[in-house]
């Protein structure tokens, strides 16, 4: 298991309680595609544009190699942007998908607070 996921876990627990961690369902068609084991999050996030414009949005599952963003609407987020979140600190992202509501992003870059 990745050093991520170990520490998601270890700040939020192994239940299937809301806001609780939980594997993704191997039964899932969309986890073939993913190189890393993800988890579910919901957590409070902060797309920051730049000094003075943030967005926020919701952490809904992280893994090693990306992230999944929910938020009111991804108008306005740019194809990289920084990303701070309780649940891993603050990473560098690249948008390598969106719809209205959401976004998946790759992390270039991950440190913690």
């Amino acid at each position: 298991m990745s050093h991520l996921i170990e520490f998601a876990h270890a700040i939020f627990g192994r239940g299937a309680h809301a806001g609780d961690v939980n594997k993704v369902s191997e039964n899932t068609t969309m986890l073939e595609r993913r190189r890393a084991e993800r988890v579910l999050i919901n957590d409070a996030g902060i797309i920051s544009l730049d000094e003075h414009t943030t967005i926020p949005c919701v952490v809904y599952d992280l893994s090693d190699t990306g992230v999944r963003l929910t938020m009111m609407s991804t108008n306005g987020v740019p194809d990289s942007f920084l990303l701070q979140a309780s649940c891993f600190g603050s990473g560098v992202c690249e948008v390598a998908w969106r719809t209205e509501e959401s976004i998946g992003a790759r992390l270039t870059r991950l440190d913690r607070w």
